[in-house]
C-alpha cells in the first residue's frame, strides 16, 4: 500500500527472486512470484536488488546458481541475516558430469545454502551419487521455466503467439548457440586465462577442451549460415526466423544474413511464444529442442559436427537428428507440410524427459519450491520504502540518457554494453502486469495479486 511518499507493507514472510537474462527467465520468474503471493509471502522481483538495504526485510534470496566464485557474494547477504536458496540454470543439459560439477557448481557456495533447486531427478543422481554433494539440501522440484511449457500454462503465450504469426506469417525457426565462437570478445585466450584463475579451468587438458568448443562452435556456426541460406532458397513462401542465443553477437548474424530476403534475425521476448507460433525449430544441442518437445512442437538437432565432450544429450534425445544439410532441409520441409516426425521413439523420450524434468507432470515447479521454503523458518516482517516524488522521474531521464550513451558507443565498450542489454533491456511495471492478467486467464489463479514499483527494475508482487 502508499503512504504518503512512502510504500509499507504490514509484516510477511518475504521471498526474493532475480533476473538475470530477461527474455530466460522472466516469465518463470513472474509464475513463482504469483504462486508465493497467492500463498501470503511478498516477493521483490527485480535484477539488482540490494538484499543488505536496510528497510528491505529478510528472507529468503534465490540465487541463480552457485558456480566457482559465488561464495564470497553470498557471505555479505547471509550475514545481514538473509537464507539462501538456489537453482542452477544450467543444471538440465550439460556434456558431462565432471563438465558440470568444474564449471557450474562451487562446494563452499553449495555449503551456505539452505536449499537447492533441481531440474528433476538426473541432476539430482549426477550431484549426491557422482559428485558427492548433501542430499539433504537437494530438493526435486524442476524449474518454473518450464512450467509454462505445460498444457494448462501454454495459454499464457496466446496473444503473443498471435501477434507474432500475424506479423511474420508462416515461419520456419532457427535458434543458434555458438558464442564461444560468435561471442562478444574476440580474445578467447583471455576467456581461457580468466576461466583458469577462477577454478573453471584446473588442466592443460581442459584448455584444450575450452579450445577445441571453440572450434565446435565454429563449425556450427559457419553451418547453421549455409543451412539459413539454403531454407531461404527453398522455402521462398516462409519466413526463417533466427534467434540467436542471449550471449551470442546478434550483429554478425545479422551481416552473414542481410543480403536474404526471407531471413529475419529476431531476438526478442520468450523463445516459448516463437516455438508455439512455428512450423518447426532447428537447433544444436540446445535447451530449445527440450523446449520444443514439451510444446509438442516438431524439433530438429542439426548436428554437422559431433564430439562427446560437447554433445548435449537430453536435447539431441528429445529431438529428431540430423548430420548433414540436404537431410536436415528434407526434414524441415516434412515438418513445415504438417507431418508429424520422430513419432517412433516417443515412448523413450517421455520417459527420458521425466527422468531429467521433476515438473513435466505432477505438481509445478512453482508449486514444489513454495512447499520447499513454507516448511523452512522464516520469519514475517514489515516492508517499509522511501520514494521521493522525482525519483521515477530521475529514472526515466537517466534510463533514456543511457540509452542514447548506447547508441553512440562504439568499439569493445559500446558491443559489450549491448550485450548486457540484450540480456536485461529493463522492466517495466506494465511487463509484470501484462504477465499477471495472462497467468490469471490462464489458470483461474491468482486473484487479488498486486504488483508495485519499488525502484528502477525492481518490483513488489503481494497480495
Amino acid at each position: 500500500m502508499q503512504v504518503g511518499r512512502a510504500l509499507e507493507w504490514s509484516p510477511r514472510r518475504w521471498l526474493y527472486v532475480r533476473v538475470t537474462i530477461k527474455p530466460r527467465e522472466l516469465d518463470g520468474g513472474a509464475l513463482l512470484a504469483f504462486e508465493a503471493a497467492e500463498r501470503g509471502w511478498g516477493v521483490i522481483l527485480g535484477k539488482d536488488i540490494y538484499f543488505t538495504e536496510p528497510n528491505f526485510p529478510r528472507g529468503v534470496l534465490i540465487e541463480k546458481g552457485v558456480m566457482p566464485g559465488r561464495a564470497e557474494k553470498l557471505i555479505e547477504p547471509i550475514k545481514a541475516g538473509q537464507k539462501i536458496a538456489a537453482i542452477c540454470e544450467e543444471g538440465l543439459i550439460y556434456s558431462s558430469v565432471d563438465e558440470y560439477g568444474r564449471r557450474r557448481l562451487e562446494r563452499k557456495a553449495f555449503d551456505l545454502l539452505d536449499k537447492f533447486f533441481c531440474w528433476g531427478e538426473n541432476q539430482a543422481h549426477d550431484m549426491v551419487d557422482t559428485l558427492g554433494y548433501d542430499a539433504s539440501k537437494i530438493v526435486v522440484t524442476g524449474n518454473p521455466r518450464f512450467d509454462l511449457h505445460r498444457p494448462e500454462l501454454r495459454a499464457v503465450f496466446s496473444t503473443k503467439v498471435d501477434r507474432i504469426r500475424r506479423k511474420h506469417g508462416r515461419y520456419i525457426l532457427i535458434t543458434t548457440k555458438f558464442s564461444r565462437y560468435n561471442g562478444i570478445s574476440e580474445d578467447y585466450e583471455k576467456k581461457i586465462a580468466n576461466a583458469r584463475r577462477i577454478g573453471k579451468v584446473l588442466t592443460d587438458d581442459h584448455e584444450d577442451e575450452m579450445r577445441g568448443l571453440r572450434e565446435f562452435h565454429r563449425v556450427g556456426f559457419e553451418s547453421f549460415v549455409q543451412l539459413a541460406h539454403e531454407l531461404s532458397r527453398r522455402h521462398p513462401d516462409r519466413t526463417i526466423v533466427i534467434r540467436p542465443h542471449p550471449s551470442e553477437n546478434h550483429a554478425r548474424w545479422r551481416q552473414e544474413t542481410g543480403a536474404l530476403p526471407n531471413v529475419k534475425v529476431i531476438f526478442e521476448g520468450n523463445v516459448v511464444e516463437w516455438i508455439l507460433g512455428s512450423e518447426v525449430t532447428v537447433h544444436n544441442n540446445c535447451t530449445t529442442g527440450v523446449e520444443a518437445y514439451l510444446l509438442g512442437k516438431p524439433a530438429i538437432s542439426y548436428r554437422p559436427i559431433s564430439d562427446k565432450r560437447f554433445d548435449m544429450y537430453l536435447p539431441n534425445a528429445l529431438s529428431c537428428q540430423t548430420f548433414d544439410l540436404p537431410t536436415t532441409c528434407e526434414l524441415v520441409a516434412t515438418a513445415s507440410m504438417g507431418a508429424r516426425i520422430g513419432q517412433e521413439n516417443d515412448v523413450a523420450r517421455e520417459k527420458t524427459a521425466r527422468f531429467f524434468l521433476a515438473n513435466a507432470d505432477g505438481k509445478l515447479a512453482c508449486e514444489r519450491m513454495m512447499d520447499a521454503l513454507e516448511a523452512m523458518p522464516v520469519s514475517e516482517q514489515p516492508l517499509w520504502i522511501s520514494r521521493p516524488r522525482l525519483e521515477d522521474l530521475r529514472n526515466a531521464i537517466s534510463r533514456n540518457l543511457g540509452r542514447l550513451h548506447l547508441s553512440l558507443t562504439r568499439g569493445q565498450t559500446g558491443a559489450r554494453r549491448r550485450f548486457q542489454r540484450q540480456k536485461f533491456d529493463g522492466l517495466q511495471k506494465s511487463e509484470l502486469v501484462e504477465r499477471l492478467r495472462a497467468a490469471q486467464h490462464a489458470t483461474g489463479r491468482f486473484e487479488g495479486v498486486l504488483v508495485a514499483k519499488l525502484a528502477e527494475n525492481i518490483f513488489c508482487i503481494y497480495r
